[in-house]
């Protein structure tokens, strides 16, 4: 089943609808559950906020596919394929990201971390002296130092750090490319790779 194009049924408790990312993608929820995770959630959803008037809340900044994973996980559909299925860490600092945003980490701490510690038995590892390989493998590494950094994980930042700086042979600077990766992790983590680069 494609993740993009799976249809979430409108439950019958669901009393509002989510219009996430820029192609406005609607993911029904139950508005109590979200104001209770979250107290961004509790002030948008409450006056004099103008969208707690509407019954169909747009959200054009946010990633969808980190969306459903949490709204679903929130509501206990925990069986539900879209958050069964393994995450890629892209996807993985995605829904750190809106964790952070939205004030869910308490809510979400548990599941947070078994991404983590999932992350750090699957994260790909290059076999082969391939250039395009390990930069691919070198960029895993740097969404997940992205994601623990984003929530204030010192642990798992150390330790997907580490990782970097054991797999990584190729140039830190290839990796500064990526857009979500500049504008979350410092200068400084840039900085610091390449000064140890022979």
């Amino acid at each position: 089943m494609d993740c993009e194009s799976a249809i979430i049924e409108m439950d019958p408790v669901t009393d509002l609808v989510l219009a996430v990312g820029p192609g406005k993608e609607r993911i029904p929820v139950e508005s109590a559950i979200l104001k209770a995770a979250s107290p961004v959630f509790a002030s948008m959803f409450s006056p004099p906020w103008l969208e707690s008037q509407s019954k169909e809340i747009s959200l054009p900044e946010d990633d969808p596919d980190a969306m459903r994973f949490i709204t679903l996980t929130l509501s206990y559909h925990n069986e539900h394929e879209l958050v069964t299925r393994p995450r890629t860490p892209q996807e993985i600092l995605q829904i750190a990201i809106a964790a952070d945003k939205y004030d869910l980490r308490t809510a979400l701490k548990f599941v947070l971390d078994f991404l983590f510690r999932e992350a750090s038995k699957t994260c790909p590892v290059a076999e082969i002296k391939d250039s395009s390989q390990t930069a691919m493998a070198g960029k895993d590494f740097v969404y997940l130092c992205a994601a623990a950094y984003v929530l204030d994980w010192c642990e798992y930042f150390s330790k997907f750090c580490l990782g970097l700086m054991c797999q990584h042979a190729s140039p830190i600077s290839t990796l500064m490319d990526d857009e979500l990766i500049s504008t979350i992790l410092p200068a400084k983590f840039f900085g610091m790779w390449i000064s140890l680069t022979p």
